[in-house]
């Protein structure tokens, strides 16, 4: 029995991810990005870059970093399971297709390699 909390608080998350992730790639997050770069560089030198703000500017963007390399994770992680569903329901959909491939992402490199030399791609 599958917890319909469980699966609620992972379709908020979801997203909020995603929210986040068309936030941040927006254009005028961007712009402003690039303000408090200057704005931070400005202050930096004015105070002659003390440790403090060395320690806050590292500390800022390593926790951005960090966030968003799980937000670029499970958008990417999204998108590839769509990608690929809708692939093998193509290969489903066409009588001639090998349905071998349906499976292609889980095998190795090198099984991936000699499945694309056999079928002569």
């Amino acid at each position: 029995m599958v917890n319909t909390r469980s699966v609620e608080h992972e379709k908020r998350v979801s997203s909020a991810v995603h929210f986040v992730s068309a936030w941040a790639g927006s254009v005028a997050v961007n712009v402003a990005a690039v303000i408090v770069v200057v704005v931070l560089l400005a202050l930096g030198a004015g105070f002659r870059f003390p440790h403090w703000w060395e320690i806050t500017v590292h500390s800022v963007i390593a926790l951005v970093s960090l966030v968003m390399l799980f937000v670029i994770q499970h958008t990417t992680n999204q998108h590839t399971n769509a990608i690929l569903l809708k692939l093998d329901e193509l290969i489903h959909a066409d009588e001639d297709a090998d349905n071998e491939v349906i499976d292609a992402e889980e095998r190795t490199v090198d099984e991936q390699h000699d499945l694309e030399d056999r079928l002569g791609h």
